[in-house]
């Protein structure tokens, strides 16, 4: 399954756990359950990440493999809805080390890039978006839609602690030996990484660059 579509699959069991008088906090722990838990495979049992309890400092961060954090997540109630002053207390609470940061109400879903200028990567409606009709396991969406969805793949905890693609000069350009299986096995694994960068590339490039079909004579 395509990593957008398995997103929205999971994310739609997070929609009925919202609203309904709940607290911030039972939102929160909810929201954490089902993303970070289950789509982006961290774990609170052995410290990956802390949630804030009583709302007086950054509601989620996210560490790597040294402590840091890398990854902040401000949450509010799904009931109240995100505010631009929200933004400003959500990029307050990064550090130098802070990659990411999110702003969600779990309704919707806002994904920066952490820098001076604060660029958007996804903007996301999710309960339409989890409500998309499907085919089998694949959801209907826009090409921006699923582009966007796929920024998330670089906030798996796979590529937050381990960040071996950042350097495309380095294992990808050196010649390798893969009579053992070990060897031939990391081959496949940086032949997959390759193939999901230039899948991401190729899903902005296409929509960017579509041209509208002529019908008719």
């Amino acid at each position: 399954m395509v990593f957008a579509d398995d997103f929205l699959r999971k994310y739609r069991a997070l929609i009925p756990r919202l609203g309904h008088g709940q607290s911030e906090l039972n939102e929160r722990v909810a929201w954490a359950d089902i993303v970070l838990e289950g789509i982006l495979g961290y774990r609170r049992a052995n410290n990956d990440y802390e949630i804030e309890q009583f709302g007086i400092r950054r509601d989620i961060h996210v560490r790597n493999a040294a402590g840091d954090p890398v990854l902040i997540v401000e949450t509010k109630r799904s009931e109240v809805g995100i505010t631009s002053a929200d933004m400003d207390q959500a990029f307050g609470y990064a550090v130098p080390s802070t990659q990411y940061v999110i702003r969600t109400d779990g309704t919707h879903l806002r994904l920066f890039k952490n820098a001076p200028d604060r660029p958007l990567l996804a903007d996301l409606d999710m309960v339409a978006l989890t409500a998309r009709p499907r085919d089998g396991d694949d959801y209907r969406l826009a090409l921006s839609d699923r582009a966007s969805l796929e920024q998330f793949r670089y906030l798996t905890r796979e590529e937050l602690w381990d960040p071996r693609y950042d350097d495309f000069d380095g294992p990808f350009s050196q010649r390798r030996s893969i009579h053992q299986d070990a060897a031939f096995d990391d081959m496949i694994g940086d032949l997959d990484t390759c193939v999901s960068y230039l899948y991401l590339y190729a899903l902005e490039a296409f929509d960017h660059f579509r041209v509208p079909t002529i019908c008719g004579g």
